[in-house]
């Protein structure tokens, strides 16, 4: 039996609608309850991870969520935080003046609420995704002085240009990780999410082969050399597929639960 199942979540954990379904969600307590320990390890916010950690009641099986791709690492049960790496205001303001005249639009999560530059597609789905009030970003000046992360969205073209543009020399102090065509995330240059099941692991005390990474995008890709088995989905990006031991069934398909029927015997739906 693997002690620690790893999740992605969007286009992984959650249909393409965002929902967790409900066979994926008691396939999730089996395990759960026959001794596994469950981790989220996501780009999302944590108030967001916080919200679908509770319908997995993964603060009774002292599970872990690791946001905004493991800047905050949570052990639900204690409520420990056992990770914070955040980007100073300076910094972001620096990032804010290279992207004045780009046509891209710049985001920051906080408190509930996303505090963008302005307003596009992307910046409106982030907000609905993670049931986040839209402001302006000069409301965001009072209330922090760092932030976790720091989102970039806009036409694939447009965001390309950006990356571009953002100078060798913040690479010690940043790292940028593409979150599909038309979103990237600005994090501490300590972030990413192999990073945070590494520090999972050394919470719990165990090795590569007690864990089950089931996953589908390319910033998953960091974790699969921490996971004794890696876990495809069907719908996942090509580049994900070289470090499957397992393709499964689609988010659409509950993967989740096909992947535990086959690789553990924790799971029996009827």
């Amino acid at each position: 039996m693997y002690k620690l199942i790893v999740c992605s979540v969007d286009d992984t954990l959650l249909t393409n609608n965002h929902t967790l379904s409900e066979d994926t969600k008691e396939a999730l307590l089996q395990a759960q309850q026959a001794g596994a320990r469950l981790a989220l390890i996501s780009r999302r916010s944590p108030q967001n991870l916080k919200k679908i950690a509770e319908k997995l009641q993964m603060n009774t099986y002292k599970g872990y969520i690791a946001a905004c791709h493991g800047a905050f690492l949570q052990e639900m049960g204690s409520e420990r935080v056992l990770r914070k790496k955040e980007v100073s205001l300076k910094l972001v303001d620096r990032i804010k003046a290279l992207a004045e005249g780009q046509d891209v639009t710049l985001s920051i999560v906080e408190n509930g609420c996303l505090y963008a530059s302005g307003i596009d597609p992307y910046v409106q789905l982030e907000a609905l995704l993670n049931d986040m009030r839209l402001c302006p970003w000069e409301a965001f000046e009072d209330i922090s002085d760092t932030v976790l992360k720091l989102y970039v969205t806009g036409e694939s073209s447009a965001l390309n240009g950006f990356i571009s543009w953002m100078p060798k020399t913040l690479e010690e102090e940043i790292k940028l990780i593409r979150s599909g065509r038309n979103m990237c995330s600005i994090v501490h240059a300590d972030v990413d999410k192999g990073t945070a099941l590494q520090c999972i692991m050394q919470d719990m005390d165990i090795q590569k082969e007690d864990v089950l990474l089931i996953a589908d995008s390319t910033n998953d890709k960091a974790m699969a050399p921490y996971a004794g088995c890696v876990s495809v989905m069907a719908n996942a990006e090509d580049e994900v597929r070289k470090d499957a031991a397992f393709l499964t069934h689609s988010n659409e398909g509950d993967g989740i639960v096909r992947t535990l029927e086959v690789l553990t015997q924790d799971v029996e739906v009827i």
